[in-house]
């Protein structure tokens, strides 16, 4: 199985669509519909961790579901940019919060169906209220609408689960991620 090509259907400012072709085990000449960024070198997720044990969720309003989402900070890494600094900066612009201890915790694919990313999990402990330099460096988007929700994080997830129940939106990836987040504590 091999693609054999690629035709862009549509492309708009931060997306594009296209058509692959691609050879099935049998030789035969399939078609297949995508997403891809426009200009990024990927995306990051960030569990962000105070150090009084609080993890920084964010609530916000996304207009593709017309409602707000319950998810941790998240964006995308810019062309030129390393994952880690793609973190802190996101971590600063979403949330107002600042962490010099990152670390990944996985790297991977989601929505393998129809996105082409890669989706980089960040671990950044000891978060704190980030300066003003810092602030002044990475502002927040003024297109976001977000509200920062701590939680304890012995309870985050049941948390959550109360806040699925009361009819509110949450990012299914955070309960993996902060799986993840968890393990990586206990092991150092």
């Amino acid at each position: 199985m091999k693609v054999i090509g690629k035709k862009t259907q549509w492309e708009g400012r931060f997306l594009r669509a296209s058509l692959l072709e691609y050879k099935d085990r049998e030789g035969r000449v399939r078609e297949w519909e995508i997403v891809e960024r426009t200009s990024s070198d990927g995306v990051v997720i960030i569990a962000a961790i105070t150090a009084d044990s609080k993890l920084l969720l964010i609530r916000q309003y996304r207009p593709a579901l017309d409602c707000h989402v319950i998810e941790l900070p998240a964006g995308l890494i810019e062309v030129g940019e390393s994952p880690l600094e793609s973190c802190k900066r996101e971590l600063v612009e979403e949330t107002g919060y600042a962490s010099d201890d990152v670390s990944t915790l996985s790297e991977g694919v989601i929505s393998t169906g129809i996105l082409a990313e890669n989706w980089h999990a960040m671990l950044a402990l000891d978060a704190r209220p980030a300066t003003a330099a810092q602030l002044r460096a990475y502002p927040p988007d003024e297109t976001e609408d977000i509200e920062v929700m701590p939680l304890e994080l012995h309870s985050a997830i049941e948390e959550l689960s109360a806040m699925e129940q009361r009819g509110e939106k949450v990012d299914i990836r955070i309960y993996g991620i902060v799986e993840l987040a968890r393990r990586k504590m206990r092991t150092g």
